[in-house]
């Protein structure tokens, strides 16, 4: 025996209930409500125009977490597409995104200001660091370069100011 698909007006309460305590996107919603696209179409589609229901603005809030979290790009991209975001609007949020070059050094000035060695443990744990938090390799090496220049510049003049 199959049960009885939900009715238009329940799944609608129900879409509602869940857009109140967070914004989801498209496929999240669809996941929560558990029915096809094509039975919540017309529903979807409301939503939307009302302006209850929007990815662009899921992407949007997820982009201002990321960055007050400071996440990279890479960590970035890979939480839109597990939140269901298209790739076209995945591609347009980030093209918004300019990433400061500065914000993976200041990470690493908070997180690892008492590092005093720059021995090659050191090096690949701090590159660890922020490639998990989402930073491209690339991106994530000029930063620790940048650091540890930081720290030797400043036991210089710790140095040079006990003599």
């Amino acid at each position: 025996m199959t049960a009885n698909p939900p009715s238009s007006e329940a799944l609608r309460t129900r879409a509602l209930a869940l857009l109140t305590r967070r914004d989801l996107s498209r496929a999240e919603l669809l996941a929560k409500l558990q029915v096809s696209a094509a039975d919540v179409e017309d529903l979807l589609a409301e939503l939307q125009e009302r302006g209850w229901q929007d990815d662009a603005r899921v992407a949007d809030v997820e982009l201002r977490a990321a960055y007050s979290k400071g996440h990279g790009i890479v960590r970035l991209r890979q939480r839109l597409q597990q939140r269901g975001i298209t790739a076209a609007l995945i591609e347009t949020t980030l093209a918004g995104w300019s990433q400061d070059e500065e914000q993976p050094v200041a990470l690493l000035r908070q997180r690892f200001a008492a590092m005093a060695s720059a021995d090659d443990k050191s090096r690949a744990r701090l590159l660890r660091f922020l490639v998990y938090r989402g930073y491209a390799p690339g991106q994530a090496s000029a930063a620790v370069r940048a650091f540890l220049q930081e720290c030797r510049a400043a036991e210089r003049e710790r140095g040079d100011e006990w003599e």
